[in-house]
This record gives structure tokens, sequence and C-alpha cells, in this order.
């Protein structure tokens, strides 16, 4: 095959530029020819159109339903509020087809596909090569975790698409740099171009701030590339300085905040309406403003900060897959070739990946959290699959070295990133199908079918309560149902709201803080006006004078001294059970993921259920409802220990016990009465 002919033809054939000057090496523009052309093409509307294919029609688990929900009514999501993605989405919300949450979601396709797009650009610019740089683009691409939230609304793809695309101005910048001569030569002034192109990063950087503030993680790697490959525009006090007010306009969709607080929106984090608010919402006081977990997170636990770097790493072997992972480590090993972008990348690799993980040192051995964390691992992402297409370039060039024949030379590197394709398709693309996932949705309408007509609802938990929102705000479904989250209860400003909103609810003192307000009170001060159920309990101050009687996925709260029937309850039940929708219950979900969690919950109402039943006495009543626990979430340590404890004390089956207290050992080691049940193992097991 004639060279001319290859997908890398595009090369020019110049002299190799010296390994230590950056600033020398040939600049390629893809738009310079059809076979640069047709990569750009390819690296976007591939990774796109997959997208689509797999997208999530509906709310998922996660972040996703209050991210929505923002975005349809412009309201004001979690801190630090979020304002640019909110703004873009609700762009995305304009579309005429499919429902609110598909057309929001859509925008993470389209941001983590423009982000391929950025990174095959910048390979190209610096490689000249076709496929290497496909080779970098659809290897993010396709990456599991990357893939995973290109499916749902999150604002994690804006963020991706902010770090290639900040990479690609860098690069541009340099290029201008090499093309105007300036280079590190005194006395020579930065050209036209390379201000326009500072100018620009330094605006997009700014905007990339007010969606996702890790990204300041990427400064050092930044101010390395560009203080080594254009140091011209430090020297310029000028230029400089208005890159940095240029920054500071770049921050300026923050204001959208007061604004939309202003309005009242539905959903209002902090309402922040003041400068104190303001501040408290941006630099998320209400969670810590250096932590991922609120401070009076329930899930914060003590972790081995070290223990965080395997644990990062070894996700890079599924992301990535081994072939990929090659390939990368072969990318780095020519660092030779690009110091100064080689440099750029290992520390934002470092300070994006390894230096964040262990600073926030979330406690990876909760499996739910450690998925949590997966979504900050996009970052260095981004950043390894540059080293992908920086390896695919070091074997074609080995091989123009060892005079392969140029067929072989063409033909290799277009393989090698079709091999990488299949591998990490086949790898990764059932954690990134999403086109039946309506886990979170029919969650919570599950919820909401045994609701009585104009309930009270307290709800707990992200699913529930960013679920319900979307079915009431976005939906309009069930609008005689009051829903308050009692998470959110524990703070002023949402306390506050919902007493000003719900003016006929009594809601006593400054929040809900199991201190001076406890659950007792929200159920005796309400309990005459409405119907009040509780999705889950904070704390059990109702135990003192109400009874929660399970009502399908929720409880209806009863005063002790009211009759009621255990039969009725458990006809109720079973009737709920068999109405329950539960599409994408066909496939497994990992231990990692929200939607594991969310079948898992199931089996607290039958959990309950057998509770009522033991107390009654109907022992076989209760050992039937804890199996039926334990089919939802076989590990559901209560069912486990109360099924243990039926069956070896009511119903004289020891054997079935002893298995049962093994397992229950097991799943739940910090029982304070472990060492009992050990020594009934003992005792019994024989």
């Amino acid at each position: 095959m004639a060279r001319g002919k290859n997908l890398d033809s595009t090369r020019k054939k110049e002299k190799k530029p010296a390994p230590k000057e950056d600033v020398k090496s040939p600049v390629y523009l893809p738009s310079k020819s059809k076979a640069g052309i047709a990569g750009a093409v390819i690296s976007f509307l591939l990774p796109f159109s997959i997208y689509i294919f797999f997208l999530c029609p509906t709310i998922a688990a996660g972040d996703s339903g209050e991210l929505i929900n923002c975005a349809a009514f412009l309201g004001i999501p979690h801190p630090p509020g979020y304002p640019l993605f909110t703004m873009l989405g609700h762009i995305f919300t304009w579309l005429p087809v499919n429902s609110i949450a598909w057309r929001v979601n859509l925008s993470s396709a389209a941001f983590c596909a423009l982000a391929c797009l950025f990174v095959y650009l910048s390979l190209f610019r610096l490689t000249g090569r076709v496929w290497a740089s496909v080779g970098g683009a659809l290897g993010l691409a396709f990456s599991r975790f990357f893939w995973h939230y290109a499916e749902v609304a999150e604002v994690f793809p804006l963020n991706n698409l902010f770090v290639a695309l900040l990479t690609y101005l860098a690069v541009m910048i340099k290029d201008s740099v090499t093309e105007s001569g300036t280079g590190r030569k005194s006395g020579l002034k930065a050209s036209p171009h390379t201000r326009k192109m500072f100018w620009l990063f330094c605006l997009f950087f700014g905007m990339s701030l007010t969606n996702h503030q890790t990204i300041i993680l990427l400064f050092p790697a930044f101010l390395f590339f560009l203080w080594f490959s254009a140091p011209v525009i430090f020297k310029e006090w000028k230029t400089f300085g208005t890159g940095v007010l240029i920054f500071i306009l770049g921050l300026l969709p923050y204001i959208y905040a007061p604004i939309s607080a202003s309005t009242g929106p539905p959903v209002n984090w902090d309402n922040p309406t003041t400068l104190r608010d303001f501040k408290r919402l941006v630099t998320r006081e209400d969670f810590g403003s250096l932590s991922l977990l609120s401070k009076e997170s329930e899930l914060r636990a003590p972790t081995s900060r070290l223990s965080q770097v395997p644990a990062f790493l070894g996700t890079l072997w599924q992301q990535f897959t081994p072939f990929g992972l090659v390939l990368a480590v072969l990318g780095m090993l020519g660092a030779y070739r690009r110091k100064i972008f080689q440099g750029y990348l290992a520390l934002a690799f470092f300070f994006g990946g390894l230096f964040f993980v262990v600073f926030a040192n979330m406690p990876i051995q909760n499996k739910l959290l450690f998925g949590v964390l997966h979504r900050f691992y996009l970052m260095p992402a981004v950043i390894l699959s540059f080293w992908i297409g920086l390896g695919i370039e070091n074997i074609a060039v080995w091989m123009e070295d060892k005079k392969v024949s140029r067929a072989a030379a063409g033909a290799v590197p277009a393989a090698l990133v079709i091999l990488l394709f299949i591998w990490q398709f086949a790898s990764n693309h059932e954690e990134a199908d999403f086109r039946n996932n309506y886990l979170a949705e029919d969650f919570v309408h599950n919820l909401m079918m045994a609701l009585p007509q104009n309930s009270l609802f307290f709800v707990h938990g992200d699913v529930a309560s960013m679920g319900m929102d979307y079915l009431q705000m976005v939906q309009g479904e069930r609008p005689d149902v009051i829903t308050m989250d009692q998470e959110k209860l524990t703070y002023e400003w949402f306390y506050d709201e919902m007493k000003k909103r719900y003016p006929d609810i009594t809601l006593r003192g400054e929040r809900y803080d199991g201190v001076n307000v406890f659950n007792f009170h929200l159920i005796s001060d309400n309990i005459q006006k409405r119907p009040v159920i509780f999705m889950d309990f904070k704390e059990e101050s109702y135990k003192q004078a109400y009874r929660a009687i399970p009502l399908g996925l929720a409880y209806m709260m009863l005063p002790l001294n009211t009759p009621y029937s255990l039969v009725q309850a458990e006809e109720t039940m079973n009737r709920l059970y068999s109405q329950f929708q539960k599409r994408g219950w066909d496939r497994k979900y990992p231990p990692t993921s929200f939607e594991y969690d969310i079948i898992k919950f199931y089996a607290r109402p039958y959990f309950r259920l057998g509770y009522e039943f033991a107390n009654e006495g109907n022992d076989v009543k209760a050992a039937e409802y804890y199996k039926k626990a334990m089919e939802y979430d076989p590990d559901y340590y209560p069912a486990l220990k109360n099924l243990a404890i039926v069956y070896l004390y009511k119903l004289s089956r020891q054997k079935e016990a002893v298995e049962l207290f093994k397992r229950y050992v097991k799943v739940n080691p910090a029982d304070k009465d472990i060492e009992k049940v050990k020594q009934i193992i003992k005792q019994f097991g024989g």
C-alpha cells in the first residue's frame, strides 16, 4: 500500500525535532487533510452515537435526579451549586424529544463525546498521526467509568470536557509560540494569536470552576506546561494581568445562584440570597469545604490513606483493560520525546488522581461509597488517555525506525485501535448499558403506590428524595403528597423553606437535629392533620408513643393504642409487592452501584413485617418474612440474626440456626454481641 493512502500519511516529511526542545516540534492540523478530518469525525460521532444508544431513559440513582430537577426549573442543586451545568442542562430540556430526564442525560453524552474530540485534536497536533490520536480518544470514550457517566445526568462529563478542552488550548498556546518563533528567546513579544489563546484558556479555566471545583487540582500541571512552553506570556504583565481578569470573568456563572434563589425555585440549596449564604453554598460549608462527605455523615469511618492508592490504581485495570494500560505505559516510556507535555501529564495524573484520593480519604471499605468515588477517577482517566495515544505513536515510530514496510506500519496502529475498541466494548458495555435502567424511577413509583391521599411523607436517602422531587415537580405526579427529606430537615435553610411552603404543617424549633426536635415531634404535631408516613428512620424516638406499620416500602405511623390487623397489613404488603414495577432487575449490578442498594432496600419492609409477627408470637410467619427479606438481600444481617434466633429458640432448627449465625458473623463482625453469637455457634455447632 502506498504511504500516501495511509491514514497516517498526514505526517509531514520533516526532520525529527530535537528531543530537548519541545517548542521546535512541528504543528499538525487535522483540517489540512481528509484523514485528519475523518479521525475527528470518528472520535466524536462513534462515541456519541453509542452513548445515545445506551442512554438512560429516566432518572438514574445518585445525584442525577437532583441535577435533572434543577435543570428543568432552574433550581440550585447541592453545594457548590453547579450553576454552569444547570444552565446548560436547561438548554437541553428544550429538545422536543423523549422525557425531560432523557434530554438532560443527553447532555452528558454530548459533553463526553466532545471531550473525546478534544483529546483527538490535542494528540493530532502533537503527533500528526490519525490512528494514535483516534486511539487516545476511543480509549477514553469506552473506558468503564467514563462511559458509565456519559449515560446519565452528572456534572463530571462537563468536567471531563473542560480537562480535554484546556489541554487542547494549552497545546495550541505552545504551537502558537512555535509558529511565531518566540519560544524562550529574550526580547520577543507574544504574538497576537498566543495572547488570544492564553486569554481563551483563562476564560474556560474560570468557567470550569463554576462546574466542578476539583479541576483546580490541575493548576500545577497547567502552570508547568505554560511556564516552560510559552514563558513569554508570563513576562508580559499586561498579557498576564488581562488573563487574570478574564479568568475572574469566567467565574460569572456563579451569579446565577442568587438570581435563581430570589425566584424561590423548588430546589434551592442554602437559599443563597445573602452574601453569607452564597459563600456557604460555593465553599460547600454544609459538607465541609475540603471533604466529600458532610461533617455529620453517618458513613464517615477511619480509613488508611495509603490504602487509597492501590484501590485507585486497581480500577485502571477495569477502566482501560490490560491492553489499554500496556499502551499507556508505552506512552509514558517515550517521555524523552516530549518532555514538557509528558511532565504536564505526570503532574495532572498525580494531583488529579493520586493526591486527590489520598487527601479525600473516602471510607472505601463501604462498597457503595467506593462506587461513589469512581466518578472522581474520571479526571485522571482523561489524562491517561493521552498516554494511550502516545503509546500507539511510539509503536509506529519504532516500526518506522526499524524500516518496517509502509503497509505494516500503517496497518498495525489501526489494528491496535480496533483491538482496544473491541476489548473495551466487550469488557465495559454491560455497566454502561442504561437502556432499561428504570430502578430509581420504579423505586419511587413503588414508594408512592401505598401512600394514602394527602400524606405527609418523610423520605430518607438521595434516591427517594430526588426521585420524589422529579415525579412530583417535573412530572406532576401525586401533588396531594407533601414530601420532606429527613436529611435536609437537619439544615436550617431547608427547615425554614418547608415552614414557608407548607404553613399548615407544624415544624417546631429551627431544625430536625435529634436533640431538641425528634421524629416523635414531627409525627405528634401533624398526625391529626394528615396521614404520616416514614420511608425509614434516622432515630427511633417515635417508639415512645407510635408504632410503624409496614405499608409497601414505607411505614404508616399509628398511636400505640390504635387497634390494627397484622393479617390485613400482610395482605396489603403482598398485594403491593406483586404490583411493584421491577424494570431492569434482569441483570446483576455490582455492589458498588446504587442499583444494588436499591434492590437490597426491598428487604427491609419484609423484615419489619416478620418482626411484627414475632412480637405477636407467630414465629412461623416471622421466619417466613425474614426469609423473604433475604431473597432481596441475602446478607441483610438483621434478618439473618432474627431468623437464626427464631430457628434456634422457637422452631428447634438448630443446624440451620448455626449456619445463619456463621453467615451473620461474616457480614456484621462489628456487632456488640458478636462474642455471644460466637459462643452460640460453638455451643450448638458441635
